[in-house]
C-alpha cells in the first residue's frame, strides 16, 4: 500500500536527519495561520504581520474569529495581499468555528477523507468547504498539530 511505502520513507528520512523544524511557529494555529500569510510574499514579511497579530492578541482562533475584517487587514499588512489573506484567515477561522466549535483538537482527530480533493462537487473555488480542503491537503499537514512525533508514533 502507498501509505505504507511512505511511512517507511518518512522514517528512513527521519531516522537519517532527524527533526528539521521545518516550518517556525510557536503554536499550531500560528503555523496555520502562518501558512496562510506567506502565500506571494517572503518570510520576513510574514513575521511582521504575526508579531502584529501577537501583539495585538489577536493569534488565537478565538481572537480572529471575532475581529473585524478591516483591522485584521490592518494587522497583517506586511504580509501584502492584506484584504485578501484577511479574508482567507476570515475564512479558515469560520469554517474551524463552524464544523469544529473553533477547537483544533476536534479538528486533528477528523479521519482524513480519501478521494474529496479534485472531486467534481468540490471543485468550486469560491466554496468555503473547497478552501478548506485544498489548505487542509496542500499547506498543512497533521504533523502542525501533533508535531513531529506524530509521524514517528504512526510508524513505529
Amino acid at each position: 500500500m502507498i501509505s505504507d511505502t511512505l511511512s517507511e520513507i518518512y522514517k528512513m528520512l527521519y531516522d537519517a536527519f532527524g527533526p528539521q523544524h521545518w516550518w517556525p511557529g510557536e503554536t499550531s494555529f500560528e503555523i496555520m495561520a502562518g501558512a496562510i500569510l506567506t502565500q506571494n510574499t517572503s518570510w520576513t514579511n510574514v513575521e511582521k504581520a504575526i508579531a502584529n497579530l501577537k501583539s495585538a492578541g489577536n493569534l488565537t482562533p478565538e481572537a480572529l474569529h471575532r475581529i473585524d475584517l478591516a483591522l485584521l487587514a490592518e494587522l497583517i499588512r506586511p504580509a501584502g495581499y492584506f484584504n485578501i489573506k484577511a479574508k482567507r484567515l476570515k475564512s479558515f477561522v469560520d469554517w474551524l468555528f463552524g464544523d469544529y466549535g473553533g477547537e483544533l483538537t476536534n479538528y486533528k482527530h477528523r479521519p482524513i477523507e480519501r478521494g474529496a480533493f479534485g472531486s467534481k462537487r468540490n471543485r468550486s473555488r469560491n466554496s468555503r468547504f473547497d478552501f478548506a480542503l485544498r489548505f487542509r491537503q496542500t499547506c498543512f499537514c497533521r504533523g502542525c498539530l501533533y508535531g513531529t512525533n506524530y509521524f514517528t508514533s504512526q510508524i513505529n
